[in-house]
C-alpha cells in the first residue's frame, strides 16, 4: 500500500499574541521562498521584534481589531473573526466558520472578555476550545 503525503503551503498565519511558545515556528518559516504568507495577530509593538524587523517571506498584516467593526478575514472558504482574550499580552481567540462548522478557539486565556461572551453566545459555536 502506497501512502501519499502533499505538502501545501499555509494560507495563512494567525497568532493568538506574540510569546515565544505560540510564535517560535515562524522564526525558521521567514527564510523560506516563493510566495509570501500572511501573519495576522493582536497589536503588540513588541512581540518579537525580531519576527518584524527580519520577516522574510512572512506578510505581517495590519493589526487586528476585535469587535471595531467586526470585518471578517476570508482565507478561502473560511471565515475567521478575532476575538479579545485576556493574558499577560495583548490576545486575541478566532472564531472560524467554514460554513457548516462553527469552532471557537480561545486559548491562554485567564477568564473571557464580557463582550467575548457575549458574541460567543450570539454566535453559537458547534465546538470550543478553550485553553484557561
Amino acid at each position: 500500500m502506497a501512502f501519499s503525503c502533499e505538502l501545501k503551503r499555509p494560507a495563512a498565519f494567525l497568532i493568538t499574541h506574540y510569546h515565544a511558545d505560540h510564535v517560535q515556528g515562524l522564526f525558521h518559516l521567514r527564510w523560506g521562498s516563493g510566495d509570501s504568507i500572511s501573519v495576522y495577530g493582536s497589536k503588540d509593538a513588541q512581540g518579537c521584534v525580531e519576527l518584524h524587523r527580519n520577516s522574510g517571506v512572512l506578510d505581517f498584516q495590519p493589526w487586528l481589531k476585535p469587535f471595531k467593526p467586526i470585518k471578517p478575514i476570508k482565507l478561502d472558504s473560511l471565515t475567521v473573526i478575532p476575538v479579545p482574550l485576556k493574558h499577560s499580552k495583548p490576545t486575541l481567540g478566532y472564531c472560524l466558520n467554514d460554513g457548516g462548522i462553527k469552532l471557537a478557539y480561545l486559548t491562554d486565556t485567564f477568564v473571557l472578555p464580557v463582550e467575548t461572551e457575549h458574541f460567543l453566545h450570539s454566535w453559537e459555536p458547534d465546538v470550543v476550545v478553550l485553553d484557561a
